[in-house]
């Protein structure tokens, strides 16, 4: 479980067996490339590769991504990160991104900003929508939603010039942050690379396990959501 900390647990022990950060970390699974998990594995890898949506069986295209290794074995960490997601792009795969999560705690600096804005506003309105309008792997029924969806929305539509503003900054931050994207089909183009849980107001019940996680102890998109749904 990552809510529950068996994740976090892992990469430490990890960490503790090298005495040193995983370059590449990667999750051959679906719907593993959102901010929560980003952030549990943050103190334990330089670069974290995931897929927004869900993948096929197969997996990824180890076999070609190995064979560039293996031609090219001065290969840096990013390099490597961006043949292992070009290669899975290739098998006409849906998502996959990778973050340089040296610029994580820069973004979730002015996420937390953000959100306390939101919050002190009340401007629900504006964040139900942002959330309604931003891609998810489930379509409109999902929890996670993509982060550039929310924040360019925000950007448009807001009434309120600082949160303008300030969605404007995080996604500046973001941008810094996502250093690979490669998207396959149609209805992933709103894949950009991050998603954040972010349950929609039409469909919201709230996983109460997500108040009590390691993301949530300095985080203030919690108190946003829970902000959010207390109002409804």
């Amino acid at each position: 479980s990552v809510a529950d900390g068996e994740l976090s647990l892992l990469m430490e022990q990890i960490y503790n067996i090298q005495n040193r950060k995983i370059d590449l970390l990667g999750m051959d699974a679906c719907t593993m490339q959102n901010w929560e998990i980003a952030h549990v594995v943050q103190p334990y890898a330089d670069f974290y590769l995931a897929s927004q949506d869900y993948e096929d069986f197969d997996g990824w295209n180890y076999e070609d991504s190995m064979l560039d290794l293996i031609a090219q074995p001065q290969m840096t960490t990013p390099e490597l990160g961006e043949s292992i997601a070009f290669r899975f792009h290739q098998t006409d795969d849906l998502t996959l991104s990778m973050l340089d999560l040296s610029y994580l705690s820069a973004f979730e600096s002015e996420l937390n900003t953000l959100s306390r804005s939101i919050i002190t506003q009340q401007a629900w309105t504006e964040f139900y929508s942002s959330i309604q309008g931003s891609y998810s792997y489930d379509g409109a029924y999902g929890g996670d939603r993509d982060l550039h969806g929310i924040l360019n929305s925000l950007q448009q539509h807001s009434s309120s010039e600082l949160i303008r503003s300030q969605a404007e900054r995080t996604q500046e931050k973001l941008e810094d942050l996502i250093i690979v994207n490669y998207i396959n089909a149609e209805y992933v183009s709103g894949a950009n690379g991050l998603s954040i849980y972010a349950p929609p107001e039409s469909v919201w019940s709230l996983d109460e396990s997500y108040f009590d996680t390691q993301w949530s102890e300095n985080s203030q998109w919690d108190n946003l959501i829970w902000e959010a749904y207390q109002s409804r």
